[in-house]
């Protein structure tokens, strides 16, 4: 959550042609439900950790509808050591308070210290924030001493620029 927390701060803090706070508040609200989706897959697709190999998963959401996974995951069990290519496709997908239909692809290396995370995605989602069409190309790296975020994001053809780094 302290990850959220910060990604939410510094996309608030973006170029002139800055997403609105319900614009940035759904996307997070759509990684958290990514997250809890992949670690559901993860959990399912191996009992016992590492996992390190292919993903092929398809189940029912949370709070209703279905995801799909497929991609690559190699990973010690826990959520700060891993690398991973993964596609999702969200059939109104609950989760995590929001419901998304669509698809979303992302990748990640992630350690105790750093993380660096690519998303592509093109998704219809629901939140208590905002209900719209998102296409996004965002790029996210952190580490205790630099954060940024850079790529765009169209939500209902409304074109966002995002280009984020602390320190500058």
């Amino acid at each position: 959550m302290k990850r959220l927390a910060l990604f939410s701060l510094a996309l608030a803090a973006c170029t002139s042609n800055e997403p609105p706070a319900s614009v940035q508040q759904t996307f997070f609200s759509q990684f958290a439900a990514i997250q809890s989706l992949q670690a559901q897959a993860i959990q399912q697709q191996s009992s016992f950790a590492p996992l390190d190999g292919n993903v092929s998963f398809s189940g029912a959401c949370p709070n209703g509808g279905t995801v799909a996974e497929t991609g690559s995951y190699s990973g010690d069990g826990t959520a700060t050591n891993a690398t991973f290519d993964l596609s999702l496709t969200l059939g109104n997908c609950g989760a995590n308070g929001v419901t998304i239909d669509g698809g979303w692809d992302w990748s990640a290396t992630t350690t105790g210290t750093s993380a660096s995370f690519s998303v592509s995605s093109d998704v219809t989602m629901t939140s208590p924030q905002l209900t719209g069409h998102f296409v996004e190309d965002l790029t996210m790296e952190f580490s205790a001493q630099h954060f940024a975020i850079t790529g765009s994001m169209d939500v209902d053809g409304n074109h966002y620029d995002v280009d984020f780094s602390y320190p500058n």
